[in-house]
């Protein structure tokens, strides 16, 4: 079945082709269905299924779905597929929201079939060069399907995006900031006086998460240290107040249009912390209840955001009312309709494979098997890479875990229309100042769309909007720009660099982009 072919037919004549394919019709699994004595039991499909497919204002429920699944043994997330919903999707609705306070991202990458940017290896990739963009390694290339390698349970690494409400680590990390935590083992133990002296932690107490350094206690117990900010230096016991998760040790930060950290009274006055929950939650109300406390929203806010779903996906199915949602902390069962399962992982920033878990839907339960290529929409078998990229190898290898599940999410982070090699430098082999936004850069992402450097008059020199430029002798600099007169006005960021230069804009310098964003390694 071609795409063309696949474009024309109605969804009861794709099911029938996929129910074809392991032998089953309609009516068989309409029957099967219905069969008693299985464990568990089937979700029956209505008599009026095979009608109902094809209206326009049908979608089927996520158990009917589930129900094909296992009959077919193909797996949940392609049945999802088929319909039109990807899991991956709800990272990327995440980044239009500035979270209250800091959430882990669900850092799996779901195998879809949407195309995704990709790229042709030009030469192996030189760690050791200045400031370059990635085009002297990679080349554009057509979107293709691109499966990433999924993301496994006992995993080293695990990703916070920071909140403005709980930013303990300001100004070493900016509210809005993706973090990559360094798991630590759980038979480590206690964290020690030794361990705790330098570094960023990520802590999980009674209120949360939050990212911060920690001192240490006359009795012992860990103190959530700020340095600027006033939070309330807190005392926990670790291993019943709080847990110690990991450290932090690359941060993706974005360089505009950050949000101001706030300090809420509950925070900032001293409190007495409660013991941690270890049970894990007994029903999808109770999760959702936890998600939501955890997010820092109350039932309107939620609900304003799913409006801006709904608008923005073109929808009313993904709003929720706040009565709804306030209704769904009640049940035990997960919602029939799966655009408020959607709706809910997305402003909640809740796991939405943790979610269908405690609802008893587990997507490998299911189906193991992966639907043909030929009936998934915008699948292209031959585009397929057959084998992982040397270039991500090779930063895999000497910066570590590589956050695919942000590839599709990277232009709404970024407020680009799209990203592509072109707009990513190399950073890693400049030598940068200590102590400013660009201590410790692997990669700068550029806006490319801003070519005319615009000072900000009422911000000091360390807040100021960096650029990179492009010399006459291909060297590339970052630094403070300023045009007057046709003349560029530099000071470079990188070391043993004059502290400015001025040059002839567009004869012998001319500006490549803003710096919108840095991915850099933390000290």
């Amino acid at each position: 079945m071609t795409r063309s072919l696949r474009s024309r037919l109605g969804r009861s004549a794709i099911v029938g082709a996929i129910l074809a394919s392991r032998g089953l019709s309609l009516a068989d699994a309409y029957q099967a269905s219905r069969t008693s004595g299985l464990n568990p039991p089937l979700n029956p499909l209505p008599h009026n299924f095979h009608r109902a497919l094809d209206g326009s204002q049908f979608c089927p429920s996520l158990y009917q779905l589930l129900t094909l699944s296992r009959l077919t043994r193909y797996r949940l997330v392609d049945w999802l597929a088929v319909f039109g919903f990807y899991l991956h999707e709800i990272i990327r609705i995440q980044t239009l929201f500035p979270p209250a306070r800091t959430v882990e991202l669900d850092s799996q990458a779901y195998e879809g079939t949407r195309g995704a940017p990709w790229f042709e290896e030009l030469r192996p990739p030189d760690f050791s060069a200045p400031l370059a963009p990635l085009t002297r390694w990679l080349g554009l290339s057509s979107r293709r399907a691109f499966h990433p390698p999924r993301a496994h349970p006992a995993s080293l690494h695990r990703f916070v995006r920071i909140g403005t409400q709980d930013s303990f680590a300001f100004p070493d990390l900016l509210p809005g900031s993706i973090v990559r935590i360094r798991s630590r083992p759980e038979n480590k133990g206690a964290l020690t006086a030794d361990e705790s002296r330098s570094g960023l932690f990520l802590v999980e107490h009674s209120q949360g998460l939050v990212c911060t350094r920690l001192g240490r206690s006359s009795s012992g117990k860990v103190v959530l240290c700020s340095r600027q900010m006033p939070y309330a230096p807190v005392e926990l016991q670790q291993g019943t107040e709080a847990n110690v998760l990991g450290k932090a040790d690359l941060e993706l930060r974005m360089l505009g249009g950050t949000e101001t950290p706030l300090v809420p009274l509950r925070l900032g006055r001293f409190w007495t912390p409660r013991p941690l929950r270890a049970a894990p939650p007994q029903n999808v109300g109770e999760f959702i209840r936890k998600a939501r406390l955890r997010s820092g929203l109350t039932f309107r806010e939620a609900s304003r955001r799913t409006m801006q779903i709904a608008r923005r996906l073109g929808n009313s199915r993904y709003y929720c009312a706040p009565g709804t949602l306030s209704d769904f902390e009640t049940r035990k069962l997960l919602p029939r309709q799966i655009h408020k399962i959607i709706s809910i992982c997305a402003v909640y920033f809740a796991n939405p494979t943790r979610l269908l878990d405690v609802g008893g839907v587990p997507l490998e339960v299911a189906g193991h098997r992966s639907i043909p290529e030929e009936f998934l929409p915008r699948a292209s078998r031959e585009n397929t890479p057959r084998k992982r990229s040397p270039f991500l190898k090779a930063v895999e290898r000497r910066f570590g875990k590589v956050p695919y599940f942000l590839s599709q999410s990277l232009a709404g982070l970024f407020r680009l229309p799209d990203v592509s090699p072109r707009d990513v430098f190399w950073a890693g082999g400049s030598h940068l100042p200590i102590r400013s936004r660009l201590d410790g850069a692997l990669f700068l992402a550029l806006d490319r769309r801003q070519k005319v450097p615009r000072p900000s008059l009422s911000a000091p020199a360390s807040q100021q909007p960096l650029y990179v430029a492009l010399l006459r002798d291909g060297t590339y600099l970052c630094g403070f720009c300023a045009l007057q007169n046709g003349v560029l006005i530099l000071r470079p960021c990188q070391k043993g660099q004059p502290k400015f230069l001025r040059l002839r804009n567009r004869v012998e310098a001319e500006v490549v982009g803003r710096v919108i964003a840095v991915l850099r390694k933390l000290r």
